[in-house]
This record gives structure tokens, sequence and C-alpha cells, in this order.
């Protein structure tokens, strides 16, 4: 996934270290400490010569596998910063630096601190979520299509009356996820959403959220029915269908895996 270190794995370090190489700050011996701490704390076995010869040593440590998930490649990258903060030069500050500029330019999903430690960025996480939502219903070929949909919708959404469309197929999204967490097919919103475990949500405002949004959809006139125009308040705008679909893919990343919070907050996707 692009926005995850994993998937750069190989890329950051040769554009970040091979960055560093160039520097006046860059120890001669520099390899040979990031390398021990590979061996030391990873298992990455590393022979006497390789661990005492700077040349041996860059070799070696650009032979690395991609760690086996993003946990793992965020504890390395943030070890690397204290392995270089040792040294009695600037080279972690231009590590840290190279770093971020990576983060940054190539849309990763996370911020870092003064000291160099990662956090999960409002954009990674909004990503991530719909990253999760995707791999959930990857094997449901309606909600599938119906996801595929509302993307082809939205690129048309700047078209004049797309608004309706965006809404309708973002309200059919939600009410499909609410009838496979109910186990029924061929009825509504409202009673599928009343079949659900009764504990998905902390609140019943919250599950009354999902049927307003349906709700709405359904009385809005000529949207999903023909609705009741004298409970409209004012015409459409493309907000509003932005306003509907953000609510809405955000609630069905919840439904479809009310317990993703593990995967979402640590990117083991």
């Amino acid at each position: 996934m692009f926005f995850l270190i994993k998937t750069h794995w190989e890329n950051l370090n040769k554009k970040i270290f091979g960055g560093l190489e160039e520097s006046v700050a860059a120890p001669y011996d520099m390899y040979i400490e990031l390398l021990r701490y590979l061996n030391d704390k990873h298992g990455f076995e590393a022979s006497w010569e390789e661990l005492n010869n700077p040349e041996l040593a860059r070799k070696k440590f650009f032979q690395f596998p991609n760690p086996k998930n993003e946990t793992t490649c965020i504890s390395i990258l943030e070890a690397f910063y204290e392995t270089l903060s040792q040294f009695n030069t600037e080279i972690a500050q231009k590590y840290y630096s190279k770093l971020s500029q990576y983060l940054e330019w190539h849309n990763l999903r996370y911020k870092l601190t003064a000291q160099c430690k990662f956090r999960l960025s409002l954009t990674g996480l909004l990503s991530t979520q719909y990253s999760c939502l995707q791999k959930s219903i990857s094997e449901r070929l309606d909600r599938n299509d119906c996801l595929r949909e509302l993307e082809n919708t939205l690129s048309k959404l700047n078209d004049t009356d797309e608004e309706k469309n965006c809404i309708r197929i973002a309200s059919n999204l939600l009410e499909g996820l609410i009838l496979d967490k109910a186990k029924i097919s061929g009825t509504t919103l409202t009673v599928g959403l009343n079949r659900c475990p009764p504990d998905l949500f902390p609140h019943n405002s919250l599950k009354d959220c999902v049927s307003n949004i349906y709700r709405f959809s359904c009385d809005y006139p000529n949207i999903r029915h023909p609705g009741n125009p004298a409970n409209r308040i004012r015409a459409l705008k493309k907000d509003d269908a932005l306003l509907i679909i953000t609510l809405a893919l955000g609630l069905s990343s919840f439904i479809s895996n009310d317990d993703a919070s593990k995967l979402i907050l640590s990117g083991n996707l």
C-alpha cells in the first residue's frame, strides 16, 4: 500500500543513506554501528569482518531484507536515529531531516516528532481506514461494485446534478453493510439496523446517526425515492454530497469491521 513504510522500505533506505553518504557529517564507521544494531536486535547475522570493515558493513547493510511488518519498520527507523545520535557530528539531525522529507514527499502516513518518533497523521488515519474498508469487503462482489461506483460518481461530482447520485450510492453502501452485519438480505436498512448486534455501537445516538443518513437519502426529493418536498430546506450543494460520502465511508469502515483499530493504528495491514 502506497502510504506504508513497508512498501517503500528499499527505496527509502537508498534515498536517505545515499544522501547521508554525501554529507561531510557522515562518520566513516556509520554503517558499522547501524549493522551492529541490526545484528544484535534483529538477528541479521553479520561476520566479524563485516562488523569491522566500513565498506563490507555498507554492503551488508543494504542486504537487510524488508521487515515483516509496519511496526518493525518504524522501530528500526527510530533506532537508526538513536544509533546515529551517538556520533559527535550532525549526522543524526541530517538523517531526521531526510526521513521527514521522504515521508512528506511520498505521502506516507506519519509525522515525526522532534525526537524522531513516528506519529500517525490524520491523513494517514483516513487512508488506512479506507484501505481497511476495501480489504474487509474484498470478497463481497456487491459491496465492491458499490464502492467502485461511488468512486466513479465522485469523479463526476463537478458535473451538474451529480450530488444526488453520490448521496444515493453512499447510502446504498451503508445500507448494504448494515444488512451484511445483520446477516439478512432483501430488506431495508431500518430492519437491518435493528437486527445488528445490540452492542455494535457504544451509544444509541451513533445508531441514530446511521438511521438519519438513510432517512435523509429517502426523504429528500428524488435521491432514493420521491421523498417529501415539504421537508426540503434548500437545494443540494456539492458540499452536501462530500459530507454524506465522508460520513458514510467512516461509518461503513466501522460497521464492516468494528475491531480494526489495532490494524489501523499499527499499519500492519
